[in-house]
């Protein structure tokens, strides 16, 4: 196994320090993993948040880690309720909210949305489809956000890629087969996560398998008509596209490559891979200048879940 690369520690340290110092309640809905209860047990032991599991309390309950039941809980009532004034309009009865609000991966999404958690965690035994739908149904999206994507943050063993070794890579797990309108969207969020996150001005790459009208094809105007609505609608973001990957990664020795405004270190923030192909893909890359799965768009809470039965976790932050 590869050694943990300097510029994850730094980032998780700094991640870490930031949520000691605001001390939030944080909701695991798979309380009965054996990895999220160590986990858990290991950030209230460190002082990082205030966590929250679901499930019953084991005789050997950590200190200050607090386990809730979501079947006999006092609050079940007023989530279903909450449940049921969100989704009726969808059909939902107040029978089938009263179930639903049960559901550990509901009734963490649902304290999140009363107010009663700062955040949820989750994905580690559940897929990333149904923790974000649970997200959905029970928080929603922001009141401006009209798309919910999703962002990676990758650490990279050369510190000199990226920004000091981190990029952004999106929307790979959310929306599949963005339109024009939609890849800009994405293309917007993730150069906002840029500057949140890592704290830095990002530069965005539209990729494709053609750079700059090498190839034709319905993919590449989509392309080149998202490029337009991103310059449209953030003139303040620098973007380029559409160019293949080879363009922003690499030095390459045409001139028609190196004429295009591409990120001094050509380290990548990858945003919206619909298709899986390497030949025939549709994304975009997005570029720190200075150099998990989260979701954009549920209010104030940037979002990761991770693929199911994998041996990490990631955070809802309010």
């Amino acid at each position: 196994m590869a050694a943990i690369p300097e510029s994850a520690t730094r980032f998780m340290a700094g991640l870490v320090e930031c949520a000691r110092q605001r001390k939030k309640t944080i909701v695991f809905p798979e309380g009965l993993d054996p990895r999220v209860r160590e986990a858990a047990a290991r950030l209230a032991r460190d002082g990082v948040v205030r966590p929250v599991l679901l499930g019953p309390k084991p005789a050997d309950a950590p200190p200050g880690v607090t386990f809730l039941d979501p079947v006999h809980a006092a609050a079940v009532d007023k989530y279903a309720a909450i449940y049921y004034e969100r989704r009726r309009t969808k059909g939902v009865t107040e029978v089938e909210a009263a179930g639903i609000a049960r559901n550990p991966l509901y009734f963490a999404a649902l304290m999140v949305g009363a107010g009663d958690a700062d955040g949820s965690v989750g994905g580690a035994a559940n897929t990333t489809a149904d923790t974000v739908r649970a997200a959905l149904h029970c928080i929603g999206p922001g009141p401006r956000v009209r798309l919910v994507s999703s962002v990676f943050f990758m650490a990279l063993q050369d510190a000199s890629q990226g920004h000091n070794g981190l990029m952004a890579f999106a929307d790979c797990a959310v929306v599949v087969d963005p339109t024009p309108v939609q890849l800009a969207e994405i293309a917007i969020a993730s150069a906002a996560s840029t500057r949140a996150v890592l704290g830095t001005e990002p530069v965005v790459a539209l990729l494709s398998f053609s750079t700059k009208g090498s190839a034709n094809h319905p993919q590449v105007d989509g392309i080149v008509e998202a490029l337009q609505i991103v310059r449209a609608r953030a003139p303040e973001i620098q973007i380029d596209g559409e160019l293949q990957a080879d363009a922003v990664w690499w030095p390459s020795p045409k001139p028609r490559v190196r004429a295009w405004p591409v990120a001094p270190t050509r380290s990548c923030f990858r945003t919206s891979l619909p298709r899986i192909s390497l030949t025939n893909s549709l994304s975009v890359w997005a570029v720190p200048r200075r150099s998990g799965l989260t979701c954009r768009g549920l209010p104030g809470r940037p979002t990761t879940f991770p693929a199911a039965a994998r041996p990490q976790t990631s955070t809802t932050w309010r």
